[in-house]
């Protein structure tokens, strides 16, 4: 029944792939065809149990020419609405700031919507990690909306106040102090629903072993609405941090990601803020990567720290989003290339 598919396949339009997947009841193949040659030749052809769209990771999307890549994104944009409630809810980033420049982005990031915690740091991101964060608040994972047709609808906006320098580091005994001050700015602008989202952590902390440090316990402080200009209790999201993969060795890679010195990074530990760490679905790798991924699919991400002290400190993180994976190379690894794919 497959070869006879195979055979009278292109008579309707149908290309078929020479990769397959050959199991005790079924054969998987790719093909290429649009909506009708599809369909005519399941109709007439017979011997197909089940139609599904094939896996396609970021890297094809990473991998394209930079003109190409731009046609993506104006095909994307063109079917994205943005929502014109007139309370939505922010996401304010606090970050390295976010460029508006991206089509995708500037819909709901207002220029009058970006701040900075120091006036003197401008409001451009010249480091590129706060603008990737826009677009996964925005738009999550962008390798399955490039891929698929449908509309695509963004009901949340976007405010950014830089928190991170472009040039240097923010001494660590201000961390809490810049926080306080980037609360401070972006509340000027005037109560909203917002949901405060840091993604920067410091390792000058650790070990902590779950205790307050002082970066931890003002944001316990501002979580609370004891501190900051404006008294009101706020939902602050923190990074749990990332660990460090050239620690990694050989067997299970849970044990280190669970090792004592691979705790969360300050001030994820902080009782009233939501540490985020994370989890991956993401296990297929780029066709013909000599690898293997290294996390099994719903398990904890590699890049993820994590915490559970013996104390009566809370258990930390609170919530898992999706991660990313690394891959495995003959016994190193590395974080594959943009499985998250952002709008840098």
């Amino acid at each position: 029944m497959t070869e006879a598919f195979v055979a009278a396949a292109p008579n309707y339009g149908v290309a078929v792939g020479a990769d397959r997947l050959e199991f005790p009841e079924d054969t998987i193949l790719v093909v290429q065809a649009d909506r009708n040659q599809l369909a005519q030749a399941v109709r007439r052809l017979g011997g197909v149990r089940a139609l599904a769209a094939p896996t396609i990771t970021a890297d094809f999307f990473d991998g394209l020419p930079v003109d190409e890549q731009a046609q993506w994104v104006d095909e994307l944009t063109g079917r994205t609405t943005y929502s014109d409630n007139p309370d939505p809810g922010y996401v304010t980033l606090m970050d390295t700031g976010v460029s508006r420049a991206h089509p995708l982005l500037q819909p709901a990031l207002s220029a009058q919507d970006r701040h900075a915690a120091n006036p003197a740091w401008g409001l451009e991101d010249v480091k590129g990690h706060g603008t990737e964060m826009g677009g996964l608040a925005l738009v999550g994972d962008l390798a399955p909306k490039l891929h698929q047709a449908n509309p695509v609808s963004v009901a949340n906006r976007l405010e950014s106040v830089k928190l991170l320098p472009d040039a240097g580091i923010n001494p660590h005994h201000l961390l809490g102090a810049v926080t306080r001050q980037a609360i401070n700015v972006v509340e000027q602008v005037g109560p909203r629903r917002r949901t405060f989202t840091m993604t920067t952590t410091t390792g000058e902390d650790t070990p902590h072993d779950g205790a307050p440090t002082s970066w931890s316990t003002e944001l316990d402080q501002l979580a609370a609405g004891v501190s900051g200009e404006v008294k009101q209790q706020r939902l602050v999201l923190v990074s749990a941090g990332n660990t460090d993969n050239f620690t990694f060795g050989a067997g299970n890679y849970l044990d280190r990601c669970d090792h004592e010195d691979n705790e969360i990074e300050s001030p994820a530990q902080a009782w009233n803020a939501l540490s985020v760490g994370a989890f991956t679905e993401k296990t297929v790798l780029p066709v013909g990567e000599p690898a293997q991924a290294l996390a099994p699919f719903g398990d904890l991400s590699p890049a993820s720290r994590t915490a559970s002290w013996s104390s009566h400190w809370p258990n930390k993180p609170d919530i898992v989003l999706e991660g990313g994976n690394w891959a495995l190379y003959q016994g190193c690894f590395k974080m594959t290339q943009l499985w998250i794919l952002g709008t840098a």
